[in-house]
C-alpha cells in the first residue's frame, strides 16, 4: 500500500500533512497548537478505547477552537501500529491501520516535526537523563523545542516532566 508523502520545504505532495524544519513550525506564540501524543489520538480513534471519550471531546473542541496539531514523524507509524494491534473484530485490523493513516494525512491541521540530527540529540538527552521511552522522548523534545505544550495520557509524562515541559491530559 502506497501514502501520500508528507511534503517539506523543498518537495511538493498532494499530501495535507507537512513536515517542515523547526524553525518554521509553529511556536509557544501559536495559542491553539499543541503537540499531540499518540496515546490521545489512538484513544480518540478506538471507541472502546477508556479514554477515547475524553480525547474525542478535547481533540474535538480543540479544533472547533481553531487549533492545530503537531508531532514527529514517528507519529504516522505509532498510528498503523497501535491501530492494526487494538482493532477489535469483526474490523479489520489492517483496513483500519491504513484508513487512519490516509486519514491522518488528509488533515490540514496535521504539522509533522521531521526527525533530524536535533531531534534526535534533544530526544536522547530527556530519554538519558528522565528515563523516558525513546518514542515518547522525541514527543517530549518537540513539545521542548517548540516551546508547545504536549498532550498525553501517559501518566509519567504528566507527572515526571514538569519543569521539562507543560504537559496537559484532556
Amino acid at each position: 500500500m502506497s501514502y501520500p508523502v508528507a511534503h517539506t520545504a523543498s518537495t511538493a505532495s498532494t499530501s495535507s500533512i507537512s513536515t517542515s524544519p523547526l524553525s518554521s513550525l509553529p511556536t509557544a506564540s501559536s495559542a491553539s497548537t499543541v503537540v499531540i501524543d499518540t496515546s490521545v489520538w489512538v484513544s480518540r480513534l478506538l471507541p472502546h478505547d477508556a479514554n477515547h471519550e475524553a480525547a474525542r471531546t478535547w481533540i474535538d473542541r480543540h479544533i472547533l477552537n481553531g487549533g492545530f496539531f503537531v508531532a514527529p514523524m514517528i507519529f504516522v507509524i505509532e498510528v498503523a501500529s497501535a491501530i492494526a494491534r487494538e482493532t477489535l473484530p469483526p474490523n479489520d485490523p489492517q483496513a483500519d491501520a491504513h484508513k487512519a493513516v490516509n486519514q491522518l494525512y488528509a488533515l490540514p491541521i496535521m504539522r509533522l516535526v521531521p526527525i533530524d540530527q536535533a531531534l534526535v540529540d534533544e530526544a536522547t538527552h530527556l530519554a538519558a537523563d528522565h528515563k523516558i521511552r525513546g518514542a515518547d522522548a522525541l514527543f517530549v523534545a518537540s513539545a521542548g523545542q517548540l516551546g508547545l505544550p504536549l498532550v498525553t495520557f501517559d501518566r509519567y509524562q504528566l507527572k515526571q516532566l514538569q519543569g521539562v515541559v507543560v504537559t496537559v491530559r484532556p
